[in-house]
């Protein structure tokens, strides 16, 4: 009987569908101005699951990421980052350049690291951050911005407002 239960047990915890580790929808999204390198450095904490679980409804993958190809699962979350977050330097876009992934301390979540190029001469930063709207209508998408190693804004991004403009 315990192996029954045992089973089943793993087979929910490790199945697609598998169980909901966590009750809130939410990511945080660091950008700090490099002033040597004149970039905006990004670090953005999100859990796996919602991360699979958009992708896959976004047709970027079928089963889950950790496939053991870290490559192929770096292109894949890159063109999924790049559709969902996207950002403007004085009113023109910019790609955002994706440099990895790595796990959070909490088994289920992960630290992605992109950064954008700006210039010294850069005045306007818009982001419009949509990252899982798609999956979950209480999404909240937590942005700090610091400059001079001094915070200059924190936010929350819902589905009513998904774009802000931060003056540099």
């Amino acid at each position: 009987m315990w192996n029954t239960i045992i089973l089943l047990f793993l087979s929910l915890f490790f199945s697609d569908e598998g169980l909901h580790l966590h009750d809130f929808h939410v990511s945080k999204l660091d950008m700090n101005i490099n002033p040597v390198t004149n970039s905006l450095e990004c670090s953005l904490h999100l859990f796996v699951d919602d991360l699979e679980r958009a992708m896959k409804q976004g047709g970027f993958i079928q089963k889950n990421l950790i496939s053991g190809n870290v490559e192929n699962e770096d292109q894949k979350i890159s063109g999924y980052l790049s559709q969902k977050i996207k950002f403007k330097l004085d009113g023109k876009p910019v790609a955002l350049n994706y440099i990895g992934k790595e796990e959070a301390e909490r088994f289920d979540a992960y630290y992605v690291y992109f950064e954008v190029k700006a210039t010294s001469s850069t005045k306007n930063l818009e982001i419009e951050h949509k990252l899982f709207h798609e999956i979950f209508d209480d999404q909240k998408n937590i942005i700090s911005f610091t400059k001079d190693k001094k915070l200059k804004d924190f936010l929350i991004l819902e589905k009513d407002h998904l774009r802000h403009t931060f003056k540099l």
